[in-house]
C-alpha cells in the first residue's frame, strides 16, 4: 500500500487554550468532552476519506455518486486538504453536478428545484454527520452511566464539562434524577465561575490594571464560548 498522503493538521478541533481549574490546577481546556470526541471522530473520518479519494478511482466514483458530504463537512475537508488532493477529490462531484444540471436545463424549473434540493447532502444523508451523531450517542450513554457513580461525578467536576447543547442531549438520554440534578448544578457552577472571571478581566482592563489579570481571567472568554456554543467543528446533529 502506498504511504499515506501528507495532510495538513489544520482542522481545528475544540479550543486548546490553557486555563486553570479552580480545584485541580492547570490542565488542557479542550471544552465539552462530547464535542472533543465528536471532533476527533470527524477529523479521523475526513482524513481517511481524503486519503482514499486521492488513492482510489473507485472511491472517487462513489464520492461523485453520493455528491460528496454536506456543505459544512466539505468545508472541513478543505481545511485538511491541499489543492492537489482536493482537486482529485472534488472533480467527480463537480462532474456529476454538471451532468445533472445539463439534463435539467430545458426542463421545468420546479423539476430542477426538486432534483437539486433532494440531491444536496444534508445532515441526514452525510456520512460524516452520521459518524458524528453515532459518536455523540455513544459518548453520552457512557457519560450518563459513569455519572451514576460517586467517583464519576467527582472526576467530572475536575474535568472539562459539557457545552449547553450536549448538556441538553445528556438530559435527554434519561439519567437518574440524581445525575440530572448533578449535571445542571455542575453547569451552573461552571457558568458562575466563568462569569466572575469575565467581569474581573473587563474591569481590570478598563482600569488599566492589566498586571493584575490572572490566568483564570485571561482566557475566560474562550471558556465561556466553549460552555455556551461547544466546539466550532461540531454541528447540531444530536438526537432529539
Amino acid at each position: 500500500m502506498a504511504a499515506p498522503l501528507p495532510l495538513k493538521p489544520a482542522l481545528e478541533m475544540s479550543n486548546v487554550a490553557q486555563h486553570s481549574d479552580r480545584n485541580a490546577g492547570r490542565h488542557n481546556a479542550r471544552g465539552c468532552i462530547v464535542c472533543t470526541s465528536q471532533s476527533r471522530a470527524v477529523f479521523d473520518l475526513l482524513a481517511r476519506s481524503l486519503y482514499l479519494l486521492v488513492q482510489s478511482e473507485s472511491e472517487r466514483v462513489a464520492f461523485g455518486v453520493t455528491r460528496g458530504f454536506c456543505s459544512f463537512h466539505m468545508w472541513l475537508l478543505r481545511q485538511i486538504g491541499d489543492p492537489l488532493s482536493l482537486s482529485r477529490a472534488w472533480a467527480p462531484v463537480v462532474d456529476a453536478w454538471a451532468d445533472d444540471l445539463q439534463r435539467l436545463v430545458d426542463g421545468p424549473t420546479d423539476q430542477a428545484i426538486e432534483h437539486i434540493a433532494s440531491a444536496l447532502r444534508g445532515s441526514d444523508s452525510c456520512s460524516v454527520c452520521e459518524a458524528q451523531r453515532a459518536t455523540g450517542i455513544g459518548e453520552l450513554t457512557r457519560l450518563v452511566a459513569w455519572l451514576d457513580t460517586p467517583d464519576g461525578r467527582s472526576e467530572f467536576t475536575r474535568g472539562e464539562g459539557l457545552c449547553l447543547r450536549h448538556l441538553v442531549a445528556a438530559l435527554r438520554v434519561g439519567p437518574s434524577p440524581e445525575v440530572a440534578h448533578f449535571l445542571l448544578g455542575d453547569h451552573v457552577r461552571r457558568l458562575e465561575n466563568v462569569s466572575e472571571d469575565l467581569h474581573n478581566y473587563a474591569a481590570k482592563r478598563d482600569a488599566t490594571r492589566r498586571e493584575l489579570i490572572n490566568e483564570h481571567e485571561q482566557d475566560a472568554w474562550q471558556r465561556a464560548l466553549l460552555l455556551l456554543a461547544g466546539a466550532r467543528t461540531v454541528r447540531d446533529v444530536m438526537p432529539e
